[in-house]
């Protein structure tokens, strides 16, 4: 029966392969830039402030990296692409495993739990072909190796998501806030020199011209007020009208408030959301203590990052997942029926929820009031309470694996 349900199983991921292979959506702007660098055409970022929707919005590094798929077909590219993030989806949660020591027998209970948290998010992330789910993957192998006692690599990979994708910068406060400041050093230092290393291949002047460039499409992106799914996207979403909604979409804001206001309000609840992250990351250390201080710093990204689209609620697995092994490697701890009521609500609320309206106009509705964010910011406070509160060596039967 085992190796009928993997055969099973190694054919359902060949086919979502296949099939995102055939259907992608950011994938082709990745490719599609690097081919246009391979021709040296370098005019990859859109010029002005001209529409900057779905448009190709990373760093020159990362046509570099991306060269290896690049040669290829797209679809061969964009097939393998999905492989691995496969490989990097499973990979995460043997890591979760190893780091809190519960055995590998657990894993296909751990990964059901967590892909009912986050399973929506991650199929829509990986059938877009999207990068956002490895940066994840680069930044909890980063985590895991310096557990291991590594510095110089673990940074270089953290320096290279950060260049990727901004949201990783977070991380570094945290190595400042516990004051591991020789990490933050050689995060910068690969920052730099990851930065300046595409001008071996386009020239010092033609790199520079592309950061530029790359600086002015994001400062353009980050003013946008509507469509996220974040704290900024939900407080517009709730206190603005927005002229530019879809006729279909319901409208949900019950004030209308001037952009002005709804800003420093957003600005003020970011200031105290981040106080109050400090001070529970300020909390005493505790065995397993610094896993639960990722998984929170995870969903405190998602919350706090000004513009979210919604595959990137993916990295939500993460967390889950966290959690989810907790309550395997420490079964007889009192706060696992907390646990389980904090996923039950996200399973809900992410993945039910979605699946049980009763029809279009149900469902948009349901879109439309941004119910991500809000189990997103449930998994939040109950890591912030469980890093404050559990203490898996006090009055708990220990597991056959310890």
């Amino acid at each position: 029966m085992k190796k009928i349900g993997l055969i099973l199983l190694l054919t359902g991921v060949l086919y979502a392969a296949y099939y995102s292979a055939n259907h992608p959506i950011d994938f082709p702007l990745y490719y599609q830039a690097t081919q246009q660098v391979l021709n040296n055409d370098f005019n990859i970022y859109p010029q002005g402030d001209q529409h900057v929707g779905h448009c190709f919005n990373y760093v020159p590094l990362f046509i570099l990296l991306f060269l290896p798929f690049a040669i290829l077909n797209l679809k061969v590219a964009a097939f393998l692409w999905f492989l691995l993030k496969i490989v990097s989806l499973v990979s995460l949660v043997w890591i979760i495993l190893d780091w809190w020591g519960v055995g590998r027998e657990n894993f296909w209970k751990v990964f059901g739990i967590s892909f009912l948290v986050a399973g929506g998010y991650l199929i829509e992330e990986f059938r877009g072909g999207n990068v956002h789910f490895l940066i994840l993957f680069l930044c909890v192998l980063a985590f895991y190796l310096m557990k291991k006692g590594q510095t110089i690599f673990p940074s270089l990979l953290l320096g290279t998501a950060i260049s990727i994708k901004v949201f990783p910068l977070l991380f570094v406060g945290y190595f400042a806030l516990k004051k591991q400041f020789k990490i933050c050093f050689f995060i910068f230092l690969s920052l730099i020199a990851l930065n300046l290393l595409p001008s071996l291949y386009f020239g010092h002047e033609a790199n520079k011209k592309l950061l530029t460039e790359w600086v002015h499409l994001a400062k353009v992106k980050g003013t946008r007020d509507f469509g996220g799914y974040s704290l900024k996207g939900t407080l517009f979403r709730y206190l603005k009208w927005n002229e530019n909604q879809k006729k279909k979409s319901p409208r949900v804001n019950f004030t209308d408030l001037p952009r002005g206001q709804v800003i420093a309000i957003w600005q003020i609840i970011t200031a105290l959301l981040l106080v109050f992250a400090a001070v529970v990351l300020a909390a005493k250390a505790g065995e397993g203590r610094d896993l639960l201080d990722y998984g929170f710093l995870v969903a405190a990204v998602v919350i706090l990052t000004p513009h979210v689209q919604r595959i990137y609620f993916s990295t939500l697995f993460f967390p889950a997942c966290i959690m989810a092994a907790c309550m395997f490697k420490y079964p007889q701890n009192p706060y696992n029926r907390f646990i389980k009521f904090i996923l039950g609500l996200c399973f809900f609320l992410n993945t039910l929820g979605p699946a049980i309206m009763p029809g279009k106009k149900a469902a948009l509705a349901y879109q439309a009031h941004a119910p991500y964010f809000f189990s997103c910011l449930i998994l939040f406070f109950a890591l912030s309470f469980l890093i404050y509160k559990f203490e898996p060596t006090k009055g708990v039967k220990r597991t056959s694996e310890e």
